[in-house]
């Protein structure tokens, strides 16, 4: 095909507004819209050949493209995954390591977008570092429409063979049927966005009426050859305008694709079709050399920041707008490295080049990530074993007990006695941190953390979609007559090894009553995908209906406070439909006869605590949380209208964090199991604490004067 400057700067503009919104340019928080350019860049080109090819020899040769999409793709993308894991296996931590080893293969395969939606990846999300393999989504996106678009090209191939005008048919046909695609994949777009943000973004159904868009200008180019000089400059000046104001005006708050993807989609088709008959006015910025040279290195570039960017701080002595500088310098190497050295030579290779033998790479890429990936995984383990073991250089002493998969577990986790303050605890851990002291591996629950926070097996916890438990599993003395239940979400069911402890010691039965996910307060709230969360709705009246018949003595009540899952009623703002909740369960608790008592919300971190404390260059000091923003404020609003209504309330952020600062090891053991809960050993160690606390708060308590009586009359209920 005749080679054209202007699309080569397309593309150099699409990776420097993905790399510009990856690296933190705050004025361009829609950068992310290169990937939509990329997109119709892609489905013009591949489409214009495929009809060139058509209309010079009358058919289109399937194995023949495919093999020409694995000499482009498959030697530059395979480098990438297997260098990150490597990279990764000596800088990152072995959890680390095993998450990306999954991520990588996925990406291998070009299913990474199906990888990224089923563990319902927000493209968007803040905290958590995202994979270094993330960005694969769109590459696995353009494959799949490939996959099908050559095979539907053939199909209309042979149904116009017989045809007296045999190019104006198969042009109309293909016309029509691009038509189709593009309406029905943006109405799905658009739908789906509404309902299902987080999974819609990496979605190819909701994606491929933006190759089809740029397949569609193809068809029609040489229709608009024949465009005045006016026209085109037009749509010239349209089009940058389109993609400069989308990459400028949307951000992580835009429901994106949906209908906003259609802005830099068109802008792109008209900057395509402004060059069609050569360039004028607004397209020649776009063959600047600069420009067209980026825009050769733009796959290389694309493939190489995101890791750079996500896993090069581990090992960069600077941070803030220096990293960030140096981290771009270091991608722009590599990429002309990779585009000279493996894209350029492996695409021209003459064997390669010679009929369908360049499909011989697919197999032979995948094979090298796979035994890549499981090389670094070993490395990342032996790596963490001489941390473990440094007498014995890596191999377990006689002396060391191990867990079930043969790794160092040493220690049980430490009592703790309630005369000496939890605050002075805390203060000596901080202390340690702040001297600079290494992480003193092995602790008590590392390296292998446990698969769960609750010393409960997973039929007794209603995951999310269940709506009870299978089974009301009970703790603490589990004989007696006197009954406590343990009513919440994760953050009632992470306290479960204390509350069990205090269950044995006060001579109460514990039944916990917990749905992962749900907040026992009658407040609304809406799943991952963004839509309305009924089995929470379900789940409440479940334990309502199972508490009253069990008429226990205690209720404990724990739940996340005020989440970004949670929504206002109508009516009402979400502080105010919060306290409702609250003081509305409290009410109806005691109404049942049970004194209650609230636990408070617990923070969440910015950082995986086992990731940080295993990572090859970690100090104590690098693995210090803090509570989220809006904690503070949230927990506060919940203590008032608990106690209002009758209910007592502990404070368990004491128990993890002092001065607004949350050890992440005191006294050989890690205190957090994740991101956001306790870990099983540190609430067993906390139960003296938790046990004063909570019998504390009881021996104030009273259950509603109108015993036996329901207490919710008319109170405030949210139901769909």
């Amino acid at each position: 095909m005749e080679f054209r400057q202007d699309i080569q700067g397309l593309r150099a503009v699409a990776v420097l507004l993905v790399i510009a919104d990856h690296s933190g340019v705050r004025w361009l928080t829609g950068g992310f819209v290169g990937v939509d350019v990329f997109f119709v860049v892609s489905g013009y080109l591949i489409t214009l050949l495929l009809l060139k090819e058509a209309a010079s020899t009358g058919r289109i040769r399937i194995g023949e493209f495919y093999a020409r999409r694995a000499r482009r793709i498959l030697p530059a993308a395979s480098l990438v995954i297997v260098v990150t894991m490597v990279y990764a296996a000596h800088e990152a931590s072995l959890s680390r390591v095993r998450e990306l080893r999954a991520d990588g293969v996925w990406s291998a395969f070009f299913a990474a977008n199906i990888h990224f939606s089923r563990l319902q990846t927000d493209y968007f999300a803040q905290g958590p570092e995202p994979s270094p393999f993330q960005h694969y989504w769109s590459l696995a996106v353009e494959e799949q429409f490939y996959l099908v678009w050559p095979l539907l090209l053939a199909v209309v191939l042979l149904a116009v063979a017989r045809a007296a005008s045999r190019d104006a048919m198969r042009t109309r046909v293909v016309t029509g049927l691009l038509v189709v695609i593009i309406a029905a994949s943006l109405a799905w777009s658009v739908h789906q966005t509404m309902s299902a943000p987080a999974t819609t973004y990496y979605s190819s159904p909701a994606r491929a009426w933006e190759l089809a868009v740029g397949a569609l200008v193809a068809t029609c180019e040489p229709r608009l050859t024949g465009l005045s000089a006016l026209t085109r400059g037009g749509l010239g000046i349209g089009g940058l305008i389109a993609i400069g104001s989308a990459s400028v005006l949307y951000g992580s708050d835009s429901a994106f694709p949906g209908w906003r993807a259609l802005v830099p989609v068109l802008g792109a088709a008209a900057l395509i079709t402004a060059g069609v008959a050569g360039q004028s006015g607004p397209t020649r910025v776009l063959t600047l050399a600069p420009l067209t040279w980026l825009g050769a290195l733009s796959y290389s570039l694309y493939l190489w920041h995101w890791p750079v960017l996500v896993l090069g701080p581990l090992s960069s002595p600077w941070s803030g707008p220096r990293a960030t500088a140096t981290l771009l310098a270091v991608t722009l190497v590599l990429s002309v490295a990779t585009y000279y050295l493996v894209e350029n030579p492996l695409r021209r290779q003459p064997f390669l080049r010679r009929g369908r033998r360049g499909l011989v790479l697919w197999p032979v890429t995948v094979s090298v990530v796979l035994v890549g990936a499981t090389v670094a995984e070993r490395q990342s383990e032996e790596l963490l074993q001489a941390r473990l073991n440094p007498v014995s250089g890596g191999v377990p002493t006689a002396e060391a007990t191990t867990n079930a998969k043969g790794q160092p577990f040493p220690h049980t986790p430490p009592t703790l006695s309630p005369q000496l303050p939890i605050a002075r605890r805390l203060g000596e851990a901080l202390r340690a941190a702040d001297d600079g002291s290494p992480v003193p591996l092995p602790l008590t629950n590392l390296p292998e953390p446990p698969d769960q926070p609750f010393p409960l097996p997973g039929r007794c916890i209603a995951n999310s979609l269940e709506t009870s438990p299978a089974e009301v599993c009970p703790l603490g003395r589990t004989g007696a007559r006197p009954t406590m239940v343990v009513l919440g979400d994760s953050q009632a069911g992470e306290w479960l090894p204390a509350i069990n402890q205090l269950g044995e010691a006060d001579g109460y039965r514990v039944l916990p009553l917990i749905k992962l996910g749900c907040s026992p307060f009658d407040v609304p709230e809406v799943d991952g995908s963004g839509a309305y969360a009924w089995p929470c709705t379900e789940f409440r009246d479940w334990a309502a209906a199972d508490i009253a018949s069990l008429a226990p003595a205690v209720v404990i009540v724990g739940s996340e406070a005020m989440s970004p899952r949670m929504r206002a009623a109508p009516g009402r703002d979400l502080s105010e439909t919060w306290v409702d909740g609250v003081s509305g369960l409290v009410d109806h608790l005691r109404g049942d006869g049970a004194r209650v008592v609230v636990l408070a919300d617990t923070p969440d971190l910015s950082f995986d605590p086992v990731d940080c404390l295993t990572s090859p260059h970690s100090r104590l000091q690098d693995c210090i949380g803090a509570p989220h923003p809006g904690l503070a404020d949230a927990n506060r609003t919940t203590r008032t209208a608990a106690e209002e209504a009758g209910a007592g309330y502990v404070d368990t952020v004491a128990l993890l964090c002092l001065d607004g600062r949350c050890p992440m090891v005191v006294e050989d053991t890690v205190t957090y199991w994740d991101y956001a809960h306790v870990s099983p050993e540190w609430a067993a160690a906390l139960a003296p604490y938790v046990t004063r606390l909570v019998d504390a708060q009881l021996a104030g308590l009273t259950a509603s004067p109108t015993t036996g009586v329901r207490a919710d009359a008319g109170r405030p209920s949210f139901r769909p």
